[in-house]
Parts: C-alpha cells; sequence; structure tokens
C-alpha cells in the first residue's frame, strides 16, 4: 500500500479483497476489469481509475463472470487457510 500511496494525492483505502488461485488468474482478472474499465471510459492515468468503491466491486464481479476465474472472498481464503494447517496439524500428530 506504500508504493501504491506515492502515486495517489488521496489517501488509499482497501475496500474489497478477491482472492484467486496464482498469479496468472490474479493477472487475467486484472486484464478483464481494466478492459471494462477502458471501455467505460474510466481510466485516469496508467492504472489508476476513477470509480466507486462499489463499482469496482461490481468490475470485479462482472469481470470474474466473464472469464470464468473462480474467486474467494476475504473470509472464505481465511477459512481455507485454518482448515490447511489443522489438516498439517493432525498429520503431524498422526506420524508422532
Amino acid at each position: 500500500m506504500q508504493a501504491l500511496q506515492l502515486g495517489s494525492w488521496k489517501e488509499l483505502q482497501i475496500h474489497h479483497i478477491a482472492w484467486v488461485a496464482g498469479g496468472m488468474l490474479a493477472i487475467r482478472l486484472f486484464n478483464e476489469a481494466t478492459a471494462t474499465l477502458d471501455k467505460a471510459k474510466r481510466r485516469l492515468a496508467n492504472d489508476w481509475f476513477d470509480i466507486t468503491p462499489e463499482f469496482a466491486q461490481q468490475v470485479i464481479r462482472l469481470a470474474t463472470d466473464k472469464g470464468k476465474i473462480p474467486t474467494l472472498t476475504h473470509g472464505e481464503m481465511l477459512q481455507k487457510v485454518r482448515s490447511v494447517r489443522k489438516s498439517r496439524i493432525e498429520d503431524v500428530i498422526k506420524r508422532a
């Protein structure tokens, strides 16, 4: 966030997190979303866009649907991480 903040006069805030399974899907999601924003003529400069947080969420949902990119909410991702950790701990205990 600190690196991104350097490019903005306004304090940046996180309004939404969408998790994907790997960098390639993240790139596809980014490309789909920016293509939609370009069609809507919302690009200010480089990768900065003039949109509300609600519009950004809609664009992300549209991009995931169009690109058939599976996503997890932040809560779902935390639950998945907890489940994997628990499984690993149980495996270690079984081997002991």
